[in-house]
């Protein structure tokens, strides 16, 4: 490296991500400008030793620039197993420590690694005046109206912060250039860290939400958007008319960026290196073919399915915190009753009366959470307790927090193998139910969730409601049923399932933000194992009267929780069912 001045770029990333990186990298030096040296660092905590030599091994193809690894110590672990999850890794976090980690540069430039360049980066470096007091540069995301970004993403944020979130979605975390000097002289990232501490678990984007919410407008240098191109973006223009309905860029600026990007972002959707359809994807097999690894890639594609994985291929796979379970666990408990209460004087006794009279060769406990009841009900919960001192556990609220709030909480008292759930205006009308139900998962271990068919009952009217019939109106009849099938037609009903229950000590923060629950837990759940619908029997009856959730609640407005929600167990199981999740939401549009 000969030349004078040269600019460090940042990479942070764990040892799965070690082969796109090599690619990004390649890609990255080969269009740069030889008029500079380029320094690349790599922070990270487990990339192995073959990784670290294969990511050399690029990198020394380029006489202007040279790698350095940085290993970070498992710095934010502790912080990053309390609350974060998804396809994200604590690696990303290491963005907002660069100025003390960096002290002998004066800028910086930070990438993504499931990118690739197409264009020379060197410019950006550059685009701080000399008399500047902004901190960071990047681009904004775009935002067009009336897409599945807005069903998913924008809402997420809109969930968790009010209707004022969109001023705060300033930058994409993708590619950004830091002004160290100016960084330190404002002590921001004492001001980073502190917000992250205090907001950690309602971030869906770590990092990026931090950088974001902390900063002003007016310490932002826009970049182009050309400087990050997401590859979403080439599927939601197709639709010609959404080049003018973005909310920050105009349609000559999206078309530019589009024919001419400087970073090509897979974000969002499947990734070129695994398995199903991605956008672009030939652009990133191109450059994996020129940096020499084509034959890794095509071996590691051999060894797996062409076409997408069924629900039963992505069990053994999936991977998330606190949802596994090992054959040597022993239970106190074999079925936990969840049964979630308000204002349910009219039906309560009958529901607990249904839930106690089970007739069982195994232990269950009753966990009943009322919150904050202002009929009678209370005083049903107390007595029901008195008959059942040892088996019943109750929440009785003084202050109403709200369906979801009330359901997290009492879902973190679960500690059963399985979960049933009898929300306090349903009956169970079958006394055998707890036990036909466990009989049939305990013998038939590739099964995660069954259900049954069930009475629904409405002013004084009852009718059966048989799961098959319904199911046939959308879906394909079949012995067992799986995720898309259950994505695709809402077929069960809480009262009528039981589930292996795989969130012990990991139920999902975003839960609380919602009136819907019974669908995300089913969802969630039908991601490990095959459903049952036990269409012959009659366990529960469901009761639609004037409080009922599908009562008050405005159909739109169930629609748009619907698509939230189906975007929090996306991110929740780690996109591996991205594929099936969008098409769904391309055939709601």
């Amino acid at each position: 490296m000969k030349n004078t001045i040269q600019i460090p770029v940042m990479h942070c990333f764990d040892n799965n991500y070690s082969l796109p990186a090599a690619v990004s990298m390649y890609s990255m030096l080969l269009h740069a400008s030889k008029s500079y040296d380029y320094v690349l660092y790599v922070l990270h905590t487990d990339i192995t030793a073959q990784n670290r030599a294969k990511l050399s091994n690029i990198v020394n193809n380029f006489p202007n620039a040279k790698l350095q690894f940085i290993n970070m110590s498992d710095r934010f672990n502790d912080l990053w197993d309390q609350s974060l999850h998804g396809h994200l890794t604590k690696e990303v976090l290491y963005k907002l420590i660069a100025p003390s980690i960096f002290p002998h540069h004066d800028k910086l430039i930070i990438t993504d690694v499931d990118v690739i360049f197409l264009s020379d980066i060197s410019e950006s470096y550059f685009c701080f005046g000399s008399s500047t007091e902004k901190l960071i540069a990047g681009t904004k995301h775009i935002y067009p109206s009336d897409c599945y970004l807005e069903y998913g993403y924008i809402t997420s944020y809109l969930v968790k912060f009010g209707e004022d979130f969109l001023d705060q979605l300033k930058v994409c975390g993708g590619y950004l250039v830091y002004h160290l000097d100016n960084m330190r002289k404002s002590a921001i990232e004492g001001k980073f860290l502190q917000y992250l501490a205090e907001n950690v678990e309602k971030l869906p984007q770590a990092e990026q939400d931090v950088i974001n919410f902390c900063l002003d407008d007016d310490q932002i240098e826009y970049l182009p958007l050309n400087y990050v191109v997401c590859t979403y973006a080439y599927e939601i223009f197709t639709d010609l008319d959404k080049l003018e309905t973005d909310h920050y860029y105009d349609k000559g600026q999206i078309l530019d960026a589009l024919k001419s990007p400087i970073q090509l972002h897979y974000a969002g959707r499947a990734k070129p290196w695994t398995p199903g359809n991605c956008t672009k994807s030939e652009i990133w097999f191109e450059y994996l073919s020129k940096c020499g690894l084509l034959k890794e890639q095509l071996q590691k594609e051999a060894s797996r399915e062409v076409d997408e994985p069924t629900v039963i291929d992505y069990c053994s796979n999936i991977d998330i915190v606190g949802c596994t379970e090992s054959a040597e666990v022993k239970y106190d408990v074999m079925v936990s009753v969840l049964c979630c209460t308000y204002n349910h004087e009219k039906f309560i006794e009958k529901t607990l009366i249904g839930i106690g009279s089970q007739q069982t060769d195994f232990n269950f406990e009753i966990i009943v959470s009322d919150d904050a009841s202002t009929d009678g009900t209370q005083d049903v919960i107390r007595k029901f307790q008195n008959a059942y001192p040892n088996q019943v556990k109750i929440v009785l609220r003084n202050i109403n927090v709200g369906i979801g709030q009330n359901y997290y909480e009492a879902l973190k008292m679960v500690n059963g193998k399985y979960l049933a759930i009898c929300d306090g205006d349903d009956f169970w009308v079958d006394k055998n139910k707890l036990q036909d139900q466990v009989n049939f998962l305990e013998r038939n271990t590739d099964y995660i969730i069954c259900c049954s068919s069930f009475y629904i009952a409405r002013d004084n009217t009852s009718h059966t409601f048989f799961v098959d019939e319904y199911i046939s109106k959308t879906c394909q009849l079949k012995d067992s049923y799986a995720f898309r099938d259950l994505l695709n037609c809402r077929f069960i009903a809480s009262c009528t399932g039981i589930m292996r229950w795989k969130l012990c000590g990991n139920v999902p923060e975003f839960i609380s933000q919602y009136h819907i629950i019974d669908f995300p837990l089913m969802l969630i759940h039908a991601a490990f194992g095959k459903i049952k619908v036990m269409n012959d029997k009659i366990y529960s009856q469901y009761n639609v009267h004037s409080q009922s959730i599908v009562q008050v609640s405005e159909a739109k407005d169930m629609l748009m929780q619907q698509r939230m929600l189906i975007s929090e167990v996306n991110q929740f199981l780690d996109y591996k069912f991205d594929k099936t999740v969008q098409r769904f939401f391309a055939e709601l549009s």
